[in-house]
């Protein structure tokens, strides 16, 4: 999350980006992603290493500043290692997209 974030920041990759559970942390959660490049965010709403509000935080202020033909939040059941994302039997599941409920 924060490397790639960096790297898009700095200018040194402007190609879509995967981010999941980023590690949104001071410093990075200020940054405003540049138009043109695409990227997803997928978070567990129990990440027990980010706290959740400093993601919506990141993500509202991107989605709002691009749209969602550039930014998409994914936010789903689960913790920080996204395991009952894969895991279908662990109970994950998508639980907002785009900050609202679906």
């Amino acid at each position: 999350g924060p490397t790639v974030l960096s790297l898009i920041h700095r200018g040194y990759w402007s190609g879509p980006s995967l981010l999941c559970c980023p590690a949104i942390v001071p410093g990075v959660d200020n940054l405003n992603i540049p138009s043109g490049i695409p990227v997803v965010v997928l978070a567990g709403n129990h990440d027990e290493q980010v706290p959740y509000s400093r993601i919506i935080y990141f993500c509202q202020k991107n989605l709002k500043r691009l749209g969602s033909a550039s930014f998409e939040w994914v936010t789903v059941k689960d913790r920080h290692n996204l395991n009952t994302t894969i895991d279908k039997n662990l109970g994950g599941g998508l639980v907002l997209k785009n900050g609202e409920t679906s």
